[in-house]
């Protein structure tokens, strides 16, 4: 829905998505906002969209519907069953709890695609319809395009600020850190001022005063702070140790984000954001886990 009778729009995407020539493409969901009916008009543009092994999509949490309120159960059931036809008469290799292996030569990998329903079909109506109670479309759109632009800016400050350093006197490990460390103030400050416009702006400066409040903010802002450094420390340090251009030097990145993915959610089992959730939904996460761990260290394991 969000490019509606804008088509030009996604097929520019498209074009500069043929243009990488990758050997595969992979759709990771949220095909539509709400509806199946959204992404009609758009299926002759995103049917063109090819690659020698082929276009991989799975479902996202839109996709199974649960931000709409349907008059009845059995809409919603036809909702998600027209968009997954609609993948599949677009060429794309839909996978729902199904996978494929992709062989090169001696080697292959597996693609796998788990549905991620478990979660909303476990939850009760009342709990669903709190998950939609503060749905807001727009600010929600306006938030993701910044912090994707400023995710952009960060990358380019990494980029123009690797050179700062003593070269060859700086140890390999900790190059990039003085640049990593400028961005990050960078991001500080910003914080920093819009925090000062909010105490402004909600008459909150007397909360600076609150041992209690200092107390906790600077904790977690510490905590946060810390780890988030670190994993660019950890990223130089591992990298240290690669032969440039080698296997594991062009997936470290990967590791590191997967590595994200798997701290982020035991975090989220610790605070029992998954608390309601059926056992088996549980177990599904858990092994999601295992095997985010276990792809870190395959690469090297078998060189």
């Amino acid at each position: 829905g969000s490019f509606h009778q804008r088509p030009g729009i996604v097929k520019k995407m498209v074009e500069l998505t043929n243009a990488q020539q990758g050997d595969m493409i992979v759709f990771t969901g949220d095909l539509v906002n709400q509806r199946s009916v959204e992404v009609d008009e758009f299926t002759d543009v995103l049917s063109q969209m090819h690659a020698p092994d082929g276009v991989y999509s799975i479902l996202g949490n839109h996709d199974y519907g649960n931000y709409y309120r349907w008059a009845k159960p059995e809409d919603e059931a036809l909702n998600q069953e027209h968009l997954e036809k609609q993948q599949f008469n677009m060429g794309w290799k839909f996978l729902k709890n199904q996978h494929d292996i992709i062989h090169r030569g001696n080697d292959s990998i597996a693609i796998i695609g788990v549905a991620g329903s478990m979660k909303a079909s476990s939850l009760s109506e009342e709990e669903k319809k709190a998950a939609v109670k503060d749905f807001n479309f727009p600010k929600g759109l306006a938030i993701a395009l910044l912090a994707g632009f400023m995710s952009g800016c960060f990358n380019v400050g990494l980029e123009f600020g690797k050179g700062i350093n003593f070269g060859e006197l700086t140890d390999p490990m900790f190059r990039t850190l003085p640049a990593t460390f400028l961005v990050t103030f960078g991001g500080f400050l910003t914080n920093a001022v819009y925090c000062f416009y909010q105490n402004q702006k909600n008459g909150t400066w007397g909360d600076y005063k609150k041992t209690k409040v200092w107390g906790n903010n600077a904790l977690f802002c510490l905590l946060a702070g810390a780890l988030w450094y670190s994993q660019f420390f950890g990223l130089s340090l591992g990298r240290s140790f690669f032969e440039a251009g080698g296997t594991m030097d062009t997936l470290s990145f990967c590791i590191l984000m997967a590595l994200n993915v798997v701290f982020s959610n035991v975090w989220g089992i610790i605070l029992k954001e998954w608390k309601g959730c059926s056992k088996k939904t549980i177990t599904v996460l858990v092994i999601g886990i295992i095997v985010l761990i276990i792809s870190s260290f395959l690469p090297q394991l078998i060189g």
